[in-house]
């Protein structure tokens, strides 16, 4: 085994038992709190604002700098949570050097850099592995509000209406509302079929008539610092959602998301104030 995954196994290891001990490193104590929703009180909490900003991205490179209306990407997510004053603190974590000289120059006082490993940062890494790495040094935080640099659309009414969510249940995700009819294929005595996935096709649901479907979107992920660390997961079985509309759940991977991300952005009539719903998710 390599020494890379030598040592980012050892690291989860560390992470997934910080329930457990207590452990001292460079005068540093880090100490897990394991909070269940029912403890989380409103108010006396500190949720964490966290983006995730590496400098290896392949579609577009450098992407969290890249310049969109004027502004990095990365810049329209942090100007939400900021400006949706529910934060006890904001972070980016990032191995970029870029990003972390603009964050200091641009967010001087609202916003903090935590130097992420660079295991975490690789194209294999997941979120998780990182966020999780954040806590790791972070005792103070109970909560953790992931907010993705490449989904500009973020709204601080989408933050507000998530921090209130969280209170009550474990996990708070984004998603928008799809009334898509999904078939997929399937071999039959080998003969491929097509299926429907999601409505009877002898009685075709009217939109009017149909809740659709909620589709995750990647925007934001609120969690509870037991589910990130001790569930390994972003959401837990209490989950709510906060529904996105879809014209603001595009999410910048490639240079063609960049230039529609341009011309959406200049019509400010997609911007205006909608009505949020959300659902629990038992």
């Amino acid at each position: 085994m390599a020494a890379s995954a030598v040592a980012r196994a050892l690291t989860l290891v560390f992470v997934l038992c910080q329930s457990y001990f207590k452990w001292s490193s460079d005068d540093q104590t880090v100490i897990v709190r394991n909070l269940s929703p029912e403890s989380y009180v409103k108010g006396h909490h500190h949720l964490a604002g966290v983006i995730l900003a590496r400098g290896g991205s392949k579609g577009i490179p450098h992407k969290n700098m890249a310049i969109l209306h004027g502004k990095p990407l990365i810049y329209w997510a942090l100007k939400a949570m900021v400006d949706s004053e529910v934060f006890t603190s904001i972070w980016v974590s990032t191995d970029d050097i870029l990003v972390s000289e603009w964050v200091g120059t641009e967010f001087p006082t609202e916003v903090q850099v935590h130097a992420r490993s660079s295991y975490t940062a690789t194209d294999e890494a997941t979120s998780i592995i990182a966020v999780q790495e954040f806590l790791s040094f972070h005792p103070e935080v109970d909560a953790v509000g992931l907010v993705q640099a490449t989904s500009p659309f973020v709204q601080p009414t989408y933050l507000q209406q998530a921090s209130a969510l969280l209170s009550e249940r474990d996990s708070v995700f984004s998603a928008y509302r799809s009334k898509a009819l999904r078939w997929k294929s399937v071999n039959v005595y080998h003969k491929e079929i097509t299926q429907p996935l999601n409505f009877d096709p002898y009685t075709r649901p009217r939109r009017q008539d149909w809740m659709g479907e909620m589709i995750e979107n990647g925007m934001f992920y609120f969690s509870m610092r037991d589910i990130l660390v001790n569930e390994n997961a972003f959401q837990g079985p209490r989950s709510h959602y906060v529904e996105v509309p879809q014209h603001h759940s595009l999410e910048i991977d490639m240079q063609n998301d960049l230039a529609l991300a341009e011309i959406l952005m200049a019509n400010k009539n997609l911007f205006a104030t909608e009505k949020l719903h959300s659902k629990s998710e038992l």
